[in-house]
């Protein structure tokens, strides 16, 4: 799928997460030995996802996509059932260790197309997990994506990227001194976002990841009739 820009989302991301290189980098990049930006997002991450996931049943969890297992110490405390899904399997083989170095033995892992989940997966969960994926989609395939999340679980947990005038100038500045990632961003308004995340759904409640280093915000959402 082509959006408005020209960005093509089935060559441009999907092909791009399923690289060994891309997927170590990744690890690398949230890793203890990571970027000190880097260390403090996924801890702000980790910390949302908490919050959010103690106000709802969480006993059984669809994590999606995995990545390579940043979000399994927060799955080890709350003591939930993982099904740990990605489209890349060099992803997976590596969330398989943080799995199991946080503790958790009995995580499933099956290689899923967030778009393709009820073709893939055939049950049901408390809660479906989505972190980092939605602010590298057309919005399009955002509503895809949350519409298949709220076919098979009760709650959705997501995150995305708002776009303010501020945080485009800030992006722009770091690229020009630091470099860096040059791909697409699919940011949205904060009323745009609002009404894809409302569309289909309950926003019950929300969090912000890093205010003002990060666009990234957390959603609580309620699949509604």
């Amino acid at each position: 799928m082509e959006d408005e820009n020209g960005f093509e989302y089935s060559s441009e991301m999907k092909e791009y997460y399923k690289s060994d290189n891309v997927a170590t980098k990744y690890h690398e990049a949230f890793s203890d030995d990571g970027s000190w930006r880097h260390k403090l997002i996924a801890k702000r991450e980790r910390n949302a996802i908490e919050t959010l996931l103690r106000k709802v049943p969480h006993e059984t969890v669809l994590d999606i996509p995995t990545g390579t297992g940043k979000l399994a110490p927060v799955f080890a405390d709350a003591g939930s059932d993982v099904l740990a899904c990605d489209i890349s399997e060099n992803m997976l083989q590596i969330a398989e260790t943080e799995y199991e170095r946080a503790g958790i033995s009995d995580a499933r892992f099956q290689v899923c197309d967030a778009e393709e989940i009820t073709e893939t997966i055939d049950e049901s969960f408390d809660v479906a997990v989505s972190l980092r994926l939605l602010h590298r989609v057309p919005t399009e395939v955002k509503r895809n994506i949350l519409t298949e999340l709220g076919r098979v679980a009760d709650y959705v947990i997501a995150s995305t990227a708002i776009e303010t005038q501020f945080h485009s100038f800030r992006r722009d500045v770091r690229q020009s001194v630091l470099g860096g990632d040059e791909r697409d961003h699919c940011y949205e308004s904060p009323e745009t976002t609002q009404e894809i995340f409302s569309d289909g759904f309950e926003i019950i409640s929300s969090k912000r990841v890093l205010p003002v280093l990060s666009q990234e915000r957390v959603y609580l959402l309620q699949p509604v009739e």
